[in-house]
């Protein structure tokens, strides 16, 4: 990895990659992420990196003609190893923090990161540790204390968001949150997989915004001319408030939203970059609670396993975009299974 780099978004000064290292030491805040891993000599996309596998992208013809669409594309990560988009970025990381020497990872979860990680790390015999809010579900939290360390943790974000804080308490663990700029790197492949399709717009639930960054960086980088598109619920992001002209922070409390199986928050350390990308072409979309109500309504009977909730902003982001062509090629990203996994019948 001797020629990874990491580059300012802002002052575009380069330094060496470090796990450690997330905030530029001349303009940055010391809180908030503003470095891009910039790979010149593809050292961190080789395949012994990336062994999550390629996810199928198809459509539903169906599903094209209740929607009076004709290419709509259904970018499908539950078909990753355990069922969800975390398994590029968890499989990414182990790597790195093996080649960096460290045996102890922790992440900030709500669920699918921290079962993911854990998995990941299970094979490898690293310790991974999940913090969570004391709010998740209790199945849930048994599922994860199986093969991690599980703290929950009602003031999580305040203590662990902020990465000066994280390392008082897990020391000689690596920083797998957003803080770690090579958090982005597993969902950058998508973009390289998307390119035989050749899409207008690529949308996705935003959350804290590393696949939504990582797509965007994907994007770039191969030179294709999509948008991208990140969906959340009114009121639930802080990408939303700071739009708004409303001043962002750290939580005093974190919440689970059963709404979406997200952490809610108002706050996360990819604010910079994911301004960055926005002052691009990319664009930004709030829905409402009752347009992905509706959209869990009518699109989960499309799929043979449960979706997560929050997969499904995708659709309710449809009647936003201003595109009237019905021969644009859209790309939805599914992000993973939701905790139950049930069969259900097709539509």
């Amino acid at each position: 990895m001797k020629s990874a780099k990491l580059e300012c978004i802002g002052c575009k000064k380069e330094a060496e990659y470090s796990p450690d290292l997330f905030s530029c030491t001349s303009c940055g805040n010391g809180v908030e992420t503003n470095l891009l891993v910039k790979d010149k000599e593809n050292d961190f996309v080789e395949e012994d990196y990336f062994e999550a596998r390629k996810t199928p992208c198809y459509k539903i013809p169906e599903l094209n003609k209740a929607l009076g669409m004709e290419n709509l594309f259904i970018k499908d990560e539950t078909f990753n190893t355990h069922g969800t988009m975390k398994d590029r970025r968890s499989k990414a990381l182990v790597k790195i923090a093996q080649k960096h020497n460290y045996r102890e990872l922790f992440c900030v979860t709500a669920g699918n990161l921290g079962k993911s990680l854990a998995e990941h790390c299970s094979q490898s015999n690293l310790k991974c540790i999940a913090v969570a809010p004391s709010t998740i579900p209790k199945k849930l939290a048994a599922s994860l204390q199986k093969k991690s360390e599980l703290l929950l943790d009602e003031k999580f974000y305040e203590k662990n968001w902020d990465s000066r804080k994280v390392k008082e308490k897990f020391q000689s663990a690596m920083d797998c949150t957003g803080n770690n700029p090579a958090s982005l790197l597993g969902y950058k492949k998508i973009a390289h997989e998307l390119l035989h399709i050749n899409p207008e717009y690529i949308i996705v639930p935003l959350g804290t915004g590393e696949l939504f960054c990582g797509i965007c960086q994907g994007v770039e980088e191969n030179g294709m001319n999509a948008k991208v598109i990140g969906v959340s619920l009114a009121g639930k992001n802080p990408v939303g408030q700071c739009l708004n002209g409303k001043e962002t922070g750290e939580l005093k409390t974190a919440k689970f939203d059963k709404n979406s199986d997200k952490i809610s928050g108002s706050f996360t350390p990819l604010m910079p970059i994911i301004m960055h990308f926005l002052s691009k072409s990319n664009k930004f979309i709030e829905i409402t609670k009752e347009e992905l109500d509706e959209a869990i309504y009518e699109h989960q009977p499309y799929f043979d396993c449960h979706i997560e909730s929050s997969s499904f902003s995708v659709f309710a982001a449809l009647s936003h975009l201003k595109t009237k062509n019905k021969k644009e090629k859209i790309v939805a990203v599914l992000t993973g299974r939701n905790q139950s996994n049930k069969t259900i019948t097709h539509k």
